[in-house]
């Protein structure tokens, strides 16, 4: 298989890749979203499994990412820039638009995941205030319900 039909096929495979991880990173927005308006503090363990995902899509892009870098030098195509690139340039074009459409991806992936921690930096105030709360619940019932402050004292007497 030549150089430049492994990079169009490792192209594809990382824009599904990266379509999946689109997927996941709308999901995890979702969720906090949800979480946010209901207030639910239980989704640690549904991100945990997303955040899971993730790790596992990454991989494979960068194990893609050292395989493209290596077709690209040898279809030549390092040293070329995308936008110059044209239709006349046949497969070369095909691969430039994927890389294009990647490229998009990866920001909207980004602008999604910048949402996604404005809503975790909330949830995790929110947590604080509680537990702040909490604290001041419980120094005020401490402060009200009298605690035993001495105990009977055992010892023996040794010089009887």
């Amino acid at each position: 298989m030549s150089a430049e039909k492994n990079l169009f096929n490792s192209i594809k495979e990382i824009e599904r890749l990266f379509n999946g991880f689109l997927i996941i990173a709308n999901e995890q927005l979702l969720l906090l979203q949800d979480a946010d308006s209901k207030n639910d503090n239980g989704i640690s363990e549904e991100l945990l499994r997303l955040f899971e995902k993730r790790q596992k899509i990454i991989a494979k892009i960068n194990i893609l990412n050292a395989r493209i870098q290596e077709y690209e030098e040898k279809a030549g195509l390092s040293v070329l820039k995308i936008d110059e690139i044209s239709e006349i340039d046949g497969e070369r074009f095909l691969y430039a638009e994927k890389k294009k459409k990647i490229i998009e991806t990866i920001k909207i992936i980004a602008n999604k995941d910048q949402e996604s921690r404005g809503y975790v930096k909330k949830l995790m105030q929110d947590s604080s205030d509680k537990y702040n709360r909490a604290q001041k619940s419980k120094k005020a019932y401490d402060a009200y319900v009298p605690k035993e402050a001495y105990s009977e004292a055992w010892f023996f007497d040794k010089k009887k």
